[in-house]
């Protein structure tokens, strides 16, 4: 099997004199035979593309030869498929615009989201957090890229909480056991979670400083009203 943009090297066995000139075709695509010279009798043919190939013909620099029959003729070259990386939905996880949406939650309180592979283990994940606090404008941002290594289909993303605000996480590179070349585009968009961290409620008398006088038995005056601030979601 190859995987795809690469190439299989295939061991061939040659007999007699050299050179030797054997032509083969990809019997899967509507194309003639390519004649290969080879200089040695362990000489490796390079395929570059899917299908089942066959030896059609070989000769020396001499004499016309036999190939041998089925099935030692033909051999067939698969690709393997790129891993993938997807979030599954749930009651708590929503989709808009391409965007993942994690229900909010308050701060401090622990949150994770399930990740799944497919591919051969181990898979490796680069990330980038992003994060904006809250009330604040667009640029004022903290960014921090991170990775994990999973050895099974599934593995938990511990969501950050600490602070109230805005979290972005950009899920951009994918790896696994056969596909680990950095320059392997395996994802061609990245995954995008976003989740709304909430501050914890909190309570304030707006005039602290302030002393309220009434009569004792007399009926509340407006000015004996005593106001309090409340900070939370409604």
């Amino acid at each position: 099997m190859i995987s795809p943009f690469r190439y299989l090297r295939v061991s061939s066995l040659l007999t007699v004199h050299q050179p030797w000139f054997v032509k083969v075709r990809n019997i899967d695509r509507d194309e003639t035979s390519t004649e290969f010279k080879f200089e040695n009798p362990n000489s490796v043919l390079v395929a570059t593309q899917v299908g089942t190939y066959q030896i059609e013909s070989v000769r020396d620099s001499g004499c016309p030869g036999n190939v041998l029959k089925a099935p030692h003729d033909k051999f067939t070259v698969t690709t393997i498929e790129r891993p993938k990386a997807r979030l599954p939905l749930s009651g708590a996880i929503t989709v808009k615009d391409d965007i993942f949406l994690r229900k909010p939650v308050c701060e401090g309180d622990e949150d994770s989201v399930e990740l799944a592979f497919m591919g051969q283990p181990p898979f490796t994940v680069d990330y980038e957090r992003i994060y904006r606090p809250e009330g604040t404008l667009k640029r004022q941002i903290d960014r921090v890229q991170d990775k994990l290594t999973a050895g099974l289909s599934t593995t938990s993303v511990k969501l950050e909480t600490l602070k109230a605000g805005l979290y972005e996480y950009r899920f951009f590179r994918l790896s696994d056991g056969l596909y680990d070349d950095p320059r392997d585009r395996n994802m061609q968009s990245p995954i995008v979670l976003q989740q709304t961290v909430n501050s914890r409620p909190s309570t304030a008398f707006l005039n602290p400083s302030k002393v309220y006088k009434y009569c004792l038995d007399s009926a509340p005056q407006e000015d004996s009203i005593i106001p309090i601030q409340l900070v939370g979601v409604c």
